[in-house]
Order: structure tokens, then C-alpha cells, then sequence
């Protein structure tokens, strides 16, 4: 799927505690894992993470590394209620020790939508980029407003994951499409697939510009 494509581009599997999926995955060509041994301690996060990151080097990929869980349920994983936070050094030491290329920290994100605004702490993102230099994933990111992603992408968020709103747009375009076609007794499913293609299409294209990562590739 990806062969041809002028840009760089990242297969990344998310959110994924098995390692023999992680393993079968790296073997096959993804070029990016996350390790979410959230459910773990944090020394035994460690020690698992620093394997991870072995192995996945070896096949020339990267590694996400997370200790505490994101707020809110994806694909299965995760819990509504927000986790325990570590403090700033635990973290710190994680990084340094897996030496893992990115790393999730909990900032008061939460996958899904949010129900209230969420208060965003993005001092946390400063203080890890300072001590480790280390790009910052930003998960949950559906929600958030023009100027909490300006802030956060400055303190050092290098990657934001958006998925709920590309899946609500997915299904109101979809939805739409279908009254319309009800409505006028057009039924061409074709016509449905570019639809909801341009929907999304427009809507990652949106979101790259307010990103500043229109028209940049690493």
C-alpha cells in the first residue's frame, strides 16, 4: 500500500501489550510499535521496553513507550478512569533507560471525546523534552482547540494521534451520502467511496495545516 509514496511513511501499531504480535508485526515491515505495558509495573515496563527497543532496531523501526495509561478506552484497551501519574523523574528514567525515539506521557489527555475541557499539562511535556530530548506523543487529540495544540506541539509534541474525529467524519459523510441517495433513489456505492474518501481526505489536510506540518516530511 505504501509502495511509490513520495513521503515518508510511518505502519505504526498502537497500543499493542502483546509482544508476539509487536514481534510478528517488526518481522513483517511496520516501522512502528508502541509497547503500551501500562498494565505493568514500572520496572517491569522497563525491562520489557528495553527488549522492544533491541529488537525493533535490529528491523530498523522505531518504538513509543508508555508507563501510565491514557484516560479513556481504544480498541478494547484503556479505562474511563484517569490512572495514577508517576512523577516527573520516574519518567525521566524510563526514557533514558529503554531508549525509546518517542514517549507517551499522561498530561490530562484522554482518548475519545471529551466530555469537559480538559486541563492540559503542558509544562510536563517541557520539563521531559528538556531533561531527555525526547519527541513527545500526544494521544487523544480529537477535542482539542487550535491554540492547546499551538502550545503543545511547541513544548515538543512531535506527534499527534487523531483518530475518533477521522472516524466520526468517516461515518456522518457516510451517513449523509446515504439520506441523500435515500431521499433522490441514487444508489451507487462507488459515488459513496470517493465521498467519504474526500470527507477524510479533507479533513487530514486540515488537520496538517493547523499541525504546521503541511508540505514537511522528515
Amino acid at each position: 500500500m505504501t509502495a511509490g509514496i513520495e513521503v515518508p511513511v510511518a505502519l505504526h501499531l498502537d497500543h499493542c501489550p502483546d509482544r508476539s504480535v509487536i514481534s510478528e508485526c517488526l518481522r513483517l515491515g511496520w516501522n512502528s510499535v508502541l509497547f503500551d505495558g501500562s498494565h505493568l509495573s514500572v520496572a517491569e515496563n522497563q525491562r520489557q521496553t528495553v527488549e522492544v527497543v533491541a529488537e525493533a532496531h535490529r528491523h530498523g523501526a522505531h518504538v513509543e513507550g508508555e508507563i501510565e495509561a491514557i484516560t479513556g478506552v481504544e480498541d478494547d484497551l484503556g479505562a474511563d478512569e484517569e490512572g495514577r501519574r508517576e512523577n516527573l523523574q520516574t519518567l525521566i528514567d524510563f526514557v533514558r533507560t529503554t531508549g525509546v525515539d518517542v514517549f507517551a506521557p499522561a498530561i490530562g489527555n484522554a482518548h475519545g471525546v471529551y466530555t469537559t475541557e480538559p486541563e492540559l499539562d503542558g509544562q510536563r511535556v517541557s520539563d521531559l523534552v528538556k531533561a531527555c530530548s525526547v519527541p513527545i506523543a500526544l494521544h487523544g487529540g480529537t477535542g482539542l482547540s487550535r491554540d492547546q495544540f499551538s502550545d503543545l506541539i511547541a513544548r515538543g509534541c512531535a506527534k499527534v494521534n487523531i483518530s475518533t474525529a477521522l472516524k466520526v467524519e468517516f461515518m456522518k459523510s457516510s451517513l449523509t451520502f446515504l439520506r441523500d441517495a435515500e431521499k433522490n433513489s441514487t444508489w451507487d456505492p462507488p459515488s459513496l467511496f470517493a465521498n467519504v474518501r474526500e470527507k477524510v481526505i479533507g479533513l487530514t489536510v486540515d488537520l496538517a495545516h493547523t499541525f504546521g506540518s503541511a508540505g514537511k516530511a522528515w
